[in-house]
């Protein structure tokens, strides 16, 4: 969430990052067939997303764990930001569509979160999150290094069979999911450097993980659900 630039791939990751929330945009309207609608997205940060999707006549609340975060997001973006325990106390409240980019791994109750998702989700909404997966060509590289295990601040990681059954739990069940093609060069690239390998061998790594993926069984690096009430 650094807001200052100091190297080469840190540029090229805001500008992957900008492209990201146009495609996520455009992913959300596909799904849900709305331009405008309510938003919730749960694991905002500093609130760029959320402040994208304002800014596109969404009408948006956002959540986050981190009171600093909470704030820049506010005062930057000037966007509604909830803490953990004013989500779980929402009521009267309905959204068409609900994010949680990369944050289902971070959080200690993760049933918890999706139960409450369900209960504020429209009946025609649609609840999108992104993970990683420990299942993907460029984990199995890795091991140890793979920069997505992120220990100790992912808590859990998910499987296929995992994320269904706790949907299940919850009422609710996957429509779609999509691979996220630029996680395995930015995880390749992080796990490179904890491996203490090239850099161009990390590109390779990715470049062979989402060849792999593409035709297995879609096993990108990093996942998106789309999921609706049964």
């Amino acid at each position: 969430h650094q807001k200052n630039v100091y190297l080469l791939t840190d540029y090229i990751y805001k500008i992957f990052r900008k492209y990201m929330f146009f495609k996520k945009r455009k992913l959300i309207e596909k799904k849900s067939n709305l331009k405008r609608g309510k938003l919730l997205d749960i694991g905002c940060g500093t609130g760029e997303f959320a402040s994208f999707m304002k800014n596109s006549g969404w009408d948006v609340v956002c959540v986050d764990s981190s009171e600093k975060a909470r704030n820049i997001a506010m005062k930057n973006f000037n966007l509604k930001v909830l803490d953990v325990d004013q989500l779980f106390n929402l009521e009267n409240i309905k959204f068409d569509i609900i994010t949680m980019w990369h944050t289902l791994e971070h959080v200690d109750k993760p049933i918890e979160y999706v139960n409450k998702v369900k209960r504020i989700l429209d009946d025609n909404g649609k609840f999108i999150f992104a993970i990683p997966n420990y299942k993907s060509f460029d984990s199995k590289f890795f091991g140890k290094y793979w920069a997505a295990n992120d220990v100790p601040r992912h808590l859990y990681h998910f499987s296929k069979k995992s994320v269904k059954t706790i949907l299940n739990k919850s009422d609710l069940v996957i429509s779609d999911t999509k691979g996220l093609p630029f996680d395995a060069y930015y995880v390749s690239y992080l796990s490179s450097r904890y491996k203490q390998i090239s850099l161009w061998i990390s590109v390779l790594i990715g470049f062979i993980s989402n060849i792999k993926a593409k035709y297995t069984n879609n096993m990108y690096s990093s996942l998106i659900y789309i999921c609706k009430k049964m």
